[in-house]
């Protein structure tokens, strides 16, 4: 109890919004042997401008950084509300100029948060309390004056206009033992106590006189035998608004350098770390200027090399101003993260692929001012690419979708819906069925020994049967009825609404009327036997949609097995029915419906093939030019590839290649293809997207993925001025170097809308000047060889 009484108490508030840093200063506190700090925490700037309205307090600890108010306006309201109280500053940045402008603002000490310890908090507090105490017994008495600068931790002397010591205090006499000098040095002048000062000493004294302003310096000596650094601060003291006197104060910070070199090292280490980050960190300033880039950025831009002071878009995109579309210059803007993919650029500005790329505010923690911006880049150039290429192609994608969508539903031979269609349609007319308690059937008919139709009349004559069948079987059908053929011979029709009775009813008279018909033309007719299996819902009782198709086809093949061009339901098991419809269920396994199902999509995937060869013929509908060039560049294209030596699979691909090569004229209006004026640069441009939309058309066709690339690249240059992708040499693949020549070729002999067709000799010599530069060299040669023989059929 006596020693607490005996301590000398201080009221403190404590203006800090950090709960941790409030209990770490509290407890820093208690290791005062002789001060008793009673603490008052507030977190906002508001509130202590509230308790100051009202409350006096000995000395105040100030963090800059609050909820409600950061920098330098936060100790400009507290030291306008204290009336003179002396402020400590807290501060995470460790910053000598930062000091400085704290210290001009008033400040009577600055610590920095995570390198305090007690003695410092302390020493920076008593510090702050008599040097306020100190400024308040100048004005009382020169005793007093004298008494308190004594108190003073630190080295004190004061100097007049003629640099003469007319005050000291007792650590600065200690400070002169410890050095060897003179104590008694009053009236004395400095470079007299200090014979080792420089001139640069007088015109810092002469400066603080001249200018009114507080001068910090730093001084390197040894005492004793030990290396310290000392801080020193010269303050002008006024009177009449002149400098008249100015105090000198000499701080030991060997400890606080050495706490600054650590922080060195931890930069050095956070510098490593930068370095290593392997994808691309560029640092700006708020006028795109490079200020620091890490290794990956180095690297990337070699080329461009230094990239430090030069603008972004200068080292990074070959620029002389910023780009069109700049996440950084809109995170300049709005002080907002923003995100883009750019290109990446090379030596000469060419994109040699992409990047994602992040840009981040960068802002001062004190004064919360924007600074410049972090860049944060990902090479993503493969899967930009990509998605590039789908955004450019989506319009034309759109354009041909319903063709494709009706072509992938629809038989090409009869027009019926095929078995993509009915796997849609019969889910949803049978999950219909379920929910409302209607009735839904199934037919399945096959026609018998189809076979030997094709066989002795020819397979063009068994699809004009196929067809008038088809016909036929239609006008027998209600609008609602839904006619599917399966493959080949083989047909379905879903019936909504019709129970088994009525199906039944229905596959007689379909029955009867195909027996009584006849098919075929005005040359050959024939008479046709079906056999037709029924299965309907609720009365066979399956659970799932195909179950009743798979029940029909089931029916179907044992009307085959008794003779054919007959009907066969559940009715015709009538002993052991529910048991055979039992057993078809359970022996209708996952393995035999994929295998089926495998089956029709060899199918359709075949008829779609052959749809898509017939969609690229319509293209003559649209420009006769497109048809019977694609015929004579064919002619060209294989010859060129059998003199090339490709294997038939090889030389099957470059035919069917230069077949569809125009394909993607189908997504180009008539009114450019027909155009007899030179184009536009607009209409060139559309022109120019023909190969990307004949890519698109094919690409979900898995069988035609191999000759994709011959079409995309066909209008490439082996120079690399081509389009789409502007590859060049052997990178463009070899089947499109050879549509190249010989599409250009047919070309140049060719009337065109807009001019007449080169002479032969004149095609030839355009050909032989393009080798190189337009054209593979070697494929020229081979092509001109060609074309010589069909002149010269003697030399062959």
């Amino acid at each position: 109890m006596d020693t607490e009484e005996a301590k000398t108490s201080y009221k403190l508030l404590l203006v800090e919004d950090e709960p941790q840093d409030v209990e770490c200063i509290k407890g820093l506190l208690l290791g005062s042997e002789n001060i008793l700090f009673e603490v008052e925490v507030v977190d906002t700037l508001s509130l202590a401008l509230e308790r100051l309205s009202t409350n006096s307090y000995d000395v105040i600890l100030l963090d800059l950084s609050l909820p409600d108010s950061r920098g330098f306006e936060t100790l400009r309201s507290i030291n306008y509300r204290a009336s003179g109280m002396p402020v400590v500053v807290l501060s995470v940045i460790d910053d000598e100029t930062l000091a400085r402008k704290i210290f001009r603002e008033g400040a009577q000490g600055y610590l920095v948060k995570g390198h305090i310890d007690s003695v410092a908090l302390l020493r920076t507090l008593e510090y702050a309390l008599e040097h306020k105490r100190l400024e308040t017994s100048l004005n009382d008495s020169q005793q007093q004056y004298r008494t308190t600068v004594d108190s003073l931790a630190d080295a004190l002397h004061v100097v007049d206009e003629g640099l003469r010591i007319v005050l000291m205090n007792k650590v600065f006499k200690q400070w002169n033992k410890r050095l060897g000098l003179i104590t008694e040095v009053e009236g004395r002048s400095i470079f007299e106590v200090f014979p080792f000062l420089s001139e640069v000493v007088r015109k810092e004294y002469e400066e603080v006189f001249a200018t009114g302003k507080t001068l910090i310096t730093e001084e390197k000596t040894q005492i004793e035998g030990k290396d310290i650094v000392t801080e020193t601060r010269k303050i002008p003291v006024f009177k009449g608004g002149k400098v008249v006197q100015v105090i000198t104060v000499i701080r030991d910070i060997t400890e606080s350098r050495k706490l600054q070199d650590a922080l060195r090292e931890n930069e050095r280490f956070l510098n490593s770390v930068f370095m290593s980050i392997q994808d691309g960190v560029s640092v700006l300033d708020n006028e795109m200027n490079i200020i620091r880039v890490n290794a990956a950025m180095e690297k990337w831009y070699s080329h461009a090399m230094p990239l430090v002071g030069k603008k972004c878009y200068q080292a990074y995109h070959s620029l002389d101003k910023p780009c069109a579309v700049c996440p950084t210059a809109l995170t300049l803007k709005t002080k907002q993260a923003a995100y883009e993919v750019v290109p990446k650029r090379g030596p000469q500005g060419e994109v040699v692929g992409w990047l994602d790329l992040y840009s981040f505010p960068l802002f001062d923690s004190l004064t919360g001012k924007m600074q410049g911006v972090i860049e944060y880049v990902r090479d993503i150039s493969s899967r930009v690419e990509a998605e590039k290429k789908y955004q450019k192609a989506n319009t034309a994608r759109n354009r041909v979708r319903k063709k494709l969508k009706e072509l992938s539903f629809y038989d090409s031979d009869t027009g019926l819906f095929n078995h993509r269609y009915l796997e849609k349609a019969i889910e949803i007319e049978f999950h219909r069925a379920q929910r409302y308690c209607h009735p839904f059937s199934v037919i399945i008919l096959d026609i018998d020994y189809f076979k030997s139709i094709n066989d002795v009349f020819g397979h063009k004559f068994g699809d004009k049967v196929l067809l008038r069948f088809a016909r036929q079987l239609k006008r027998m059908l209600r609008r609602c009825d839904i006619l599917v053929r399966l493959g080949g011979e083989e047909f379905l029709i879903l019936l909504t609404n019709l129970d088994r009775a009525a199906a039944l009813n229905l596959a007689q008279r379909l029955l009867n009327a195909i027996n009584l018909y006849n098919f075929g033309d005005k040359i050959h007719t024939v008479k046709l036997k079906v056999s037709l299996g029924v299965a309907s819902y609720p009365e066979d009782k399956v659970i799932r949609a195909m179950d009743l198709v798979n029940l029909a086809e089931d029916f179907m093949d044992k009307a085959k097995e008794k003779g054919g061009n007959q009907i066969c339901s559940c009715l015709d098991f009538p002993g052991d029915g529910l048991k055979r419809k039992k057993i078809i269920l359970e022996t209708k396994n996952i393995a035999f419906l994929q295998d089926k199902l495998a089956k029709l999509t060899k199918k359709t995937n075949q008829n779609l093939i052959e749809a898509i060869f017939a969609l690229s013929r319509t293209i003559e509908l649209k420009d006769r030019y497109t048809g019977e060039h694609v015929e004579r560049t064919v002619s060209y294209a294989i010859e060129i590839a059998r003199k090339l030596g490709l294997s038939r699979e090889e030389q099957e691909a470059v035919r069917q290649a230069a077949m569809l090569h125009d394909l993607g004229k189908i997504g180009i209006p008539e009114k450019i293809l027909l155009k007899k004026g030179r184009l536009t640069p607009k209409e060139f441009e559309l022109i120019k997207r023909h190969p990307e939309i004949g890519a698109d058309i094919l690409r979900p066709i898995q069988l035609l993925h191999n000759i994709i690339p011959y079409i995309y690249y066909h209008h490439e240059r082996w120079d690399g001025k081509g389009y789409l992708q502007g590859l060049k040499g052997e990178d463009i693949p070899l089947g499109a170097r050879i549509i190249a020549i010989a599409d250009v070729f047919q070309a140049l002999t060719s009337d065109r809308p807009y001019r007449k067709a080169h002479p032969f000799k004149k095609a030839i010599q355009i050909i032989e000047s393009g080798a190189g530069t337009q054209f593979d060299p070697h494929i020229v040669k081979i092509f001109l060889s060609i074309v010589d023989q069909k002149k010269n059929p003697a030399k062959s």
